[in-house]
């Protein structure tokens, strides 16, 4: 019996001992597992070098040629160059207005010898360049002649503010009303004339320069119309250019392009007449008497200068000016 039992032992050894020596075949696949967290984004690669141009290409063979186009319609003629002489000469021919306040002007420049000039300095040498103001003469209640009121103006920036003053005509048009002679043109101003009274005086001033062989000529003209077409009758003269010139020899202002009287009082008025600059007055009879009065003027006397901003925006002190008689004596 003993030896039965020992026999059982030993066989039960050998198969554990080959249960551990062969491994079974795989289990079933498990189920998926819970998704991971998300990792942390990479670092930016660098940017890669821009790569080298390429070559050009070769050129493409040139295209057949088109057709002709139709032609095109003659020129106008041929125009000789005119020689002239020194001088300057703008005389005006005829102006008026119309119902819309278009103001227009017809002139014929010429030179000393009444040649004609072209005014551009294309034809002919020396470029005639012209200003002009148009204005109403205004009246009185009993009819007699007041002062003018410029329909030319300009707007004049100073210190933060914006002051209206009388000036001269800058976006208008010029037409040249005989091409084959020249000399001849219409000049249709920027500014509206808004007349009120087409019975009043109405005048047009200009004043041109030229220069010549290095010589600058001037010259300045008046023009005097009623809108309603009717004869002018009433006229502002009360101080002539003659008379200034008595002493001034030749009067001229502004750079000496402006040389008449008439032409100074269809700026100068009573109306946008402050110089911002000073806060003096503009108005021609005033700024006349306060400049022949310059060293008697009361604020002088009392210390303080009187000035203008003039031409070119040039201080002008007339704080030592003095009229060669007496004050009294202004005809």
């Amino acid at each position: 019996m003993r030896s039965i039992v020992l026999a059982s032992v030993v066989s039960l050894g050998g198969l554990l001992f080959s249960c551990t020596g062969v491994q079974g075949p795989a289990g079933p696949q498990g189920a998926p597992g819970e998704t991971g967290a998300p990792g942390q984004n990479g670092n930016d690669g660098m940017d890669g070098m821009n790569g080298n141009d390429g070559a050009n290409g070769d050129a493409g063979p040139q295209g057949p040629t088109g057709p002709q186009g139709p032609q095109g319609d003659a020129g106008p003629n041929g125009r000789d160059f005119r020689f002239t002489t020194g001088g300057l000469k703008v005389l005006i021919l005829d102006a008026g207005v119309t119902d819309a306040g278009v103001a227009s002007v017809d002139v014929l420049i010429t030179d000393s010898n009444d040649r004609n000039l072209d005014r551009t300095g294309t034809f002919s040498e020396g470029a005639v360049s012209v200003s002009f103001v148009v204005a109403a003469l205004q009246e009185r209640s009993d009819g007699l002649p007041l002062q003018y009121s410029a329909f030319t103006t300009r707007n004049v920036t100073f210190d933060g503010g914006t002051f209206v003053q009388n000036g001269t005509d800058t976006g208008g048009t010029w037409t040249e009303l005989d091409p084959l002679n020249g000399g001849r043109y219409r000049y249709q101003f920027g500014a509206r004339v808004n007349v009120a009274n087409a019975a009043l005086t109405h005048t047009i001033g200009l004043y041109a320069t030229r220069t010549f062989a290095g010589v600058r000529y001037v010259d300045n003209r008046l023009f005097h119309f009623r809108p309603d077409g009717q004869s002018v009758t009433k006229l502002r003269d009360i101080v002539t250019t003659q008379a200034c010139n008595q002493c001034h020899t030749r009067l001229e202002a502004h750079g000496g392009a402006r040389r008449e009287i008439g032409l100074c009082i269809t700026c100068h008025t009573n109306t946008n007449d402050i110089d911002p600059e000073s806060g003096n007055t503009f108005d021609f009879k005033a700024m006349i008497h306060n400049i022949h009065r310059g060293n008697g003027l009361p604020s002088v006397l009392a210390g303080a200068p009187y000035f203008f901003n003039g031409f070119n925006n040039t201080p002008i002190d007339i704080s030592t000016e003095a009229f060669p008689r007496s004050n009294n004596e202004c005809e």
